[in-house]
């Protein structure tokens, strides 16, 4: 038996990154949130957002810099 985040967690170590996944209980649905990082520099963070965009990863945000 395999939960979701445990899956989340193999589509990015498929892409050659190291997530973390948490669950979050919304008042309707469950929403699984993942993060990357830290990065010492902001691109770094922007080229693995394109790297998944690149393989249909969609919404990923990045945050820390101005």
């Amino acid at each position: 038996d395999r939960s979701p985040s445990r899956g989340l967690g193999d589509v990015y170590k498929r892409q050659g990154l190291e997530a973390q996944v948490s669950k979050a209980t919304g008042t309707s649905s469950v929403w699984y949130k993942v993060y990357l990082g830290p990065y010492p520099k902001k691109r770094e963070a922007e080229k693995d957002k394109h790297k998944l965009k690149n393989n249909s990863v969609h919404g990923c945000k990045i945050w820390g810099w101005d």
